[in-house]
């Protein structure tokens, strides 16, 4: 215990010499940009005082909030991203602190650039120290130090998974020193034998008072043994042994199990990967200034096609139509009229002549198509409009195409729905593949492909292949 508290408190002084270095940093940065490159005369400019007690004061601020995203919690069995993940939520929340403190007390040193700098010092000097401590302790673990005994709670297939994990992870420093449970052991992922069982659920609290067991890992099944499982936690908790369940109670294909805590009350949380937040922002950025430039330079295109329009037939220039988007929020999509002004109307006329199976409606000749309307939609310029969508965030340059409200009442089964856990896009999977050539379900499934197998490449590799199929004009109506 000595020795944890110790390391712990190692690392908190590390993250204050990060904090302080990452300050430094940007005091030169700025400061040699203020002084015109001239380091002597910016070392020169004398420090004051309330500026040191200042600095103090934000050192507790940065500690604060590091320990409040449990950074300085066990994370022996945590992953490097995770702590990543926590380590950029500090330093944004720390640093935006800083701005406001430098704002507040209308610090002129502190600027844009200063905590742009700090920031960016800030995180990658963190990951790298937090990157190195879990790598020597884990070198340290695997030669035997800083172990804790641990002991599995069942012998089903659950503890059995967990016991090989334990067991092929030396650097994770658990001593699996056997199971409990009314049932044979498991076998041993180390020998041929069967591990060792220590007893039975009858003899747990006297097998921790007989066993210095530091942690319990409980596979015990949920449904059947709750009223169990709750005695063991009360035990934990009694003897101050730390109690851990795998989070897998359920059949997931899909979803993730995450731990989150609502005020001090843990709640886990199942979810369907999504993409990093790193990505989403970059992919946003690149969506907003590509629909900005593209409307800037298709103007001129925009004002002919409005103008054929026009001549061509009665009603408005712009077709715009409820669609379903991201989180199933209805947003209006707009687009340049293809149609006769009554179309919606007449859906009825044509129900008979759709040409694919499933909730959409698509017919390639289809009789309210107007003649520059045939056109538009043969070269797929119909579509551009939605550039001013994506400008406004409601849809993205790649993503699945916005259906209307009719067609996704009519989905008939539940798994159609997770296309909506992204924001629907210009051109898709089943754009760059034919488009009107294939089948509804195979649609759907492409656009589930690209949901889980989204990547910032993925999205550029759909881009490159929807250019030569627009100019081709494959499987358009």
């Amino acid at each position: 215990m000595t020795r944890r508290r110790l390391l712990y408190s190692l690392i908190q002084v590390g993250d204050q010499a990060v904090m302080l270095l990452a300050f430094a940093a940007a005091l030169v940065v700025t400061g040699i940009a203020d002084y015109g490159g001239e380091l002597s005369q910016f070392m020169a400019v004398r420090v004051k005082v309330s500026n040191l007690v200042a600095v103090i004061g934000f050192g507790l601020l940065w500690h604060f909030v590091f320990r409040s995203m449990g950074l300085y919690r066990s994370r022996r069995i945590g992953s490097t991203l995770a702590e990543a993940k926590d380590l950029l939520k500090a330093v944004t929340l720390g640093s935006a602190s800083l701005a406001a403190i430098g704002l507040l007390l209308d610090l002129e040193a502190i600027n844009r650039n200063f905590v742009l700098t700090f920031a960016a010092v800030a995180f990658v000097g963190s990951v790298l120290f937090h990157t190195t401590i879990r790598i020597a302790l884990g070198e340290a673990r695997r030669h035997g130090r800083n172990l804790r005994n641990v002991a599995i709670v069942g012998c089903g297939r659950r503890g059995a998974a967990i016991g090989k994990e334990l067991r092929q992870r030396p650097d994770l420093g658990y001593l699996l020193l056997g199971y409990i449970d009314d049932l044979e052991a498991p076998s041993s992922s180390n020998h041929t034998g069967k591990e060792k069982l220590l007893g039975s659920l009858d003899q747990l609290e006297q097998l921790l008072d007989e066993h210095e067991i530091d942690e319990l890992f409980v596979t015990l099944p949920l449904k059947s043994y709750y009223e169990r499982i709750s005695q063991i936690i009360t035990l934990g908790e009694d003897l101050g042994v730390t109690v851990r369940m795998p989070a897998d109670f359920f059949n997931l294909e899909l979803a993730k199990a995450e731990v989150d805590y609502l005020d001090q009350v843990p709640v886990m949380t199942l979810k369907t990967p999504s993409p990093t937040t790193g990505g989403l922002v970059f992919k946003r950025m690149f969506d907003f200034m590509a629909a900005a430039t593209a409307l800037f330079f298709l103007a001129p295109l925009f004002i002919g096609v409005a103008i054929a329009i026009k001549f061509d037939s009665k009603g408005p220039v712009f077709f715009r139509q409820e669609r379903v988007g991201f989180n199933r929020r209805l947003f209006k999509m707009i687009k340049f009229r293809t149609m006769v002004q009554d179309a919606e109307n007449r859906v009825g006329e044509v129900l008979d002549l759709n040409e694919v199976q499933g909730a959409a409606l698509k017919i390639k000749n289809d009789p309210r198509i107007t003649r520059v309307g045939k056109w538009l939609r043969k070269t797929s310029i119909d579509e551009l409009p939605q550039l001013w969508n994506v400008l406004l965030g409601q849809m993205s340059i790649v993503g699945p195409r916005p259906l209307p409200v009719r067609d996704v009442n009519q989905f008939d089964q539940r798994w159609l729905k997770r296309r909506f856990s992204v924001k629907p896009g210009l051109t898709c999977l089943w754009q760059a593949n034919g488009r009107h050539n294939i089948a509804f379900d195979e649609w759907m499934q492409l656009d589930l492909q690209y949901i889980d197998s989204w990547s910032l490449s993925l999205d550029f590799e759909i881009m490159l292949k929807t250019v030569p199929a627009v100019l081709r004009g494959t499987g358009a109506s």
